[in-house]
């Protein structure tokens, strides 16, 4: 297999991911928030009374792989794929996730964390903890990631190293910073990507997004750097935990596009925000 172009690969298949999910929609896309891009706009049906942002959400889920999401998302069979949607429950800022069989401190082909580049980041995060003895956490990871990048969505990078050299980019470089930083600093890290869901302006919205887990207290946390500044709950359906970090990582990103959501209907909410 060839090796794929630095620079070109991630964002790539992220933006194909996202416009496969469109083609499969079953009715036409909700206009798009300005910071959204077209092509990974989600439908959402929120019903007639749109359910309040911050509680856990009950959701109808349509996907083409919907076998496929269910088994992703640890959903039992008897509550699993049934007419081509599952149903499941959502709480905020966080995912059950299976997969990712790779060792998540790795230095790999697309999270190359000990390139010279990733390293001066590291010694410039630790430069700001002088006098610290406490393990760098994911939260302190984010908020220097969100603080050191450049939102834009003319990068166009899978490595993080490249991310390292330039400081710039959409969710996806975003991630892929996040989760180097987070190994180099000895704290295992997964690229996950799918659809973010929130609201915004009052309405419900969703769209084809990537992010991190890392392994923190026993569990994986969501550590999403992109929305770092976003003051709303999120809620997160992954779609690929990335297992093959090597030259042909594009094959499995490329796979998993069956199991994007294609349509999310918000059934209720299953509990109110906590206070």
């Amino acid at each position: 297999m060839a090796v794929p172009a630095r620079g070109a690969g991630w964002r790539e298949a992220v933006c194909a991911i996202a416009l496969l999910a469109a083609l499969m929609k079953t009715a036409g896309p909700l206009r798009a928030e300005p910071a959204v891009p077209l092509l990974s706009d989600i439908p959402v049906d929120a019903g007639a009374v749109p359910a309040a942002a911050g509680g856990i959400l009950r959701l109808r889920v349509q996907a083409a792989d919907v076998a496929g999401l269910a088994t992703l998302l640890g959903i039992a069979p008897e509550a699993g794929p049934r007419s081509g949607h599952i149903e499941l429950l959502l709480q905020p800022g966080t995912h059950a996730a299976k997969g990712a069989t790779g060792d998540a401190l790795a230095a790999s082909f697309v999270v190359d964390h000990k390139d010279p580049a990733v390293a001066n980041l590291g010694a410039r995060l630790q430069a700001k903890r002088l006098g610290t003895t406490v393990p760098v956490d994911g939260a302190e990871l984010v908020a220097f990631v969100a603080g050191v990048m450049r939102g834009s969505y003319n990068a166009n990078t899978d490595i993080a190293s490249d991310v390292a050299r330039s400081l710039q980019g959409d969710c996806s470089e975003y991630a892929l910073l996040t989760a180097a930083l987070a190994r180099a600093h000895g704290l295992p890290a997964r690229l996950v990507q799918g659809a973010a869901l929130l609201q915004s302006n009052g309405r419900w919205i969703a769209y084809g997004h990537a992010w991190v887990q890392t392994f923190e207290a026993g569990g994986w946390v969501v550590r999403d750097s992109a929305l770092a500044a976003w003051s709303g709950p999120v809620y997160y359906l992954p779609a690929l935990v990335l297992s093959n970090e090597g030259p042909g990582f594009k094959l499995e990103v490329m796979q998993s596009a069956s199991r994007m959501p294609s349509r999310i209907e918000i059934l209720a909410p299953a509990s109110p925000p906590s206070p």
